[in-house]
């Protein structure tokens, strides 16, 4: 058929109506894409256009003025639910995450750190394919119960949010290898925290912590604990187990 080309089959323009951002920018869309990159693009919204692109793997959103993911990434008649496994919205004005967002059951990391976001659904435990959240600088005050039934968590980035306790299931996290919660407002770990049975790094820098728990010695898994800060004003007590294991990074015991 000599040189028949799907590029531009989805053309838009970006700015004009609700898009938001500068008339004489162009985005040219190939049907076949893997990745789209829309960083700075001062957009509000998306064109429906996105919704059939069932090749795209990786959104990157970040920088724009977006105040909820939008519903061509969750839609369940979409391509865009079923085919992204990397979606990035970071830096914008999130305030919430929608349900819907567990219709995504292909995505492996989901970018949503820098917003105003304030709780996450309990669907996100049908996200099963999801290996990396990445949360920190939100407003998040606690995590759903369910939280700890997404079956392939490794990665949880949750540092400077305002969370006061973790779910009791943590341990359920079977998976998770890594947890980031420093800068936040917890006070003590709940029972379950202790079955998790990867974890390699956790930090707990900068909370409330009544005392560091003995408890943490038998993680076997554990490769680096970080506690500068984590009693608050406290001194930072550190139970002999704990010093020990020999995974200490950067504490010092009895900081204020």
């Amino acid at each position: 058929m000599g040189g028949s080309s799907s590029k531009n089959d989805f053309s838009n323009k970006i700015g004009t109506g609700s898009l938001g951002a500068q008339a004489d920018q162009e985005l040219e869309i190939d049907a076949d894409m893997a990745m789209l990159d829309l960083r700075l693009k001062k957009l509000t919204s998306l064109p429906w256009d996105l919704a059939v692109l069932s090749n795209l793997q990786e959104l990157d959103l970040s920088m724009n003025s977006f105040q909820h993911i939008p519903e061509q990434c969750t839609w369940k008649g979409g391509h865009l639910a079923t085919s992204l496994t990397k979606l990035s919205i970071n830096q914008n004005i999130v305030n919430q995450v929608a349900p819907e967002i567990g219709e995504m059951t292909r995505l492996e990391t989901l970018c949503i750190y820098d917003n105003r976001i304030n709780s996450l659904p309990d669907s996100m435990h049908n996200m099963i394919s999801l290996t990396q959240l990445s949360a920190y600088n939100n407003n998040l005050t606690s995590l759903p119960e369910s939280f700890c039934l997404i079956p392939n968590l490794q990665t949880a980035y949750l540092s400077n949010n305002k969370i006061t306790k973790l779910p009791e299931g943590m341990g359920r996290l079977k998976q998770l290898r890594g947890l980031y919660i420093d800068g936040n407002l917890l006070t003590s770990l709940p029972d379950s925290f202790y079955e998790l049975e990867k974890l390699s790094e956790l930090t707990l820098v900068n909370n409330q912590l009544e005392e560091v728990p003995a408890k943490l010695a038998g993680i076997g898994t554990l490769k680096e604990l970080y506690l500068n800060g984590a009693c608050g004003r406290k001194p930072v007590v550190v139970p002999e187990e704990v010093k020990k294991r020999g995974v200490l990074q950067d504490c010092y015991e009895g900081q204020i």
